[in-house]
């Protein structure tokens, strides 16, 4: 697992990034990004942007239109996550294959109304990295099964 922390000088918060990953639909026409994001301030995801695909909104399954934002209560891990709050791009610029890592720009706005960049790189998965430790059957780093990963040749 990753993480990743980040502090940008007075009057900005903390941030924590773990797990960014990215799982690509079946047809390669659209891709959803997933993260685990906390913060030591209250803050809110304001906007995305990426150069992997022509939009990237975020979504909520359980709403029909994209959020305006995502808000980071202090100290507390918001996770986006399948099946709820997540990053959705449309418009991929091409298909992405397994392993790569797609570069993501997260916009936080601090509860001052001070805005904060954040540089994430989402590796292209099956599933998170957490499901991969998890599996009993040893399959890391999303790679698929019958294909060994880098570290076991």
């Amino acid at each position: 697992m990753c993480a990743l922390c980040i502090y940008s000088g007075a009057g900005h918060a903390i941030l924590s990034i773990n797990e960014p990953w990215v799982r690509a639909s079946p047809d390669g026409r659209t891709a959803d990004v997933f993260v685990k994001l906390k913060s030591s301030d209250g803050a809110m995801v304001a906007e995305v942007d990426t150069f992997a695909a022509r939009r990237i909104e975020i979504r909520d399954d359980a709403i029909p239109r994209p959020l305006k934002s995502i808000a980071l209560p202090a100290n507390s891990l918001v996770e986006m996550k399948p099946g709820g709050t997540h990053l959705r791009m449309t418009g991929l610029v091409r298909r992405l294959k397994q392993g790569e890592h797609v570069p993501i720009t997260l916009i936080i706005r601090s509860a001052d109304g001070t805005l904060q960049k954040l540089y994430i790189n989402a590796e292209v998965r099956h599933r998170s990295p957490s499901e991969d430790e998890l599996d009993p059957r040893g399959h890391p780093g999303g790679h698929p099964r019958g294909h060994p990963h880098p570290a076991q040749k």
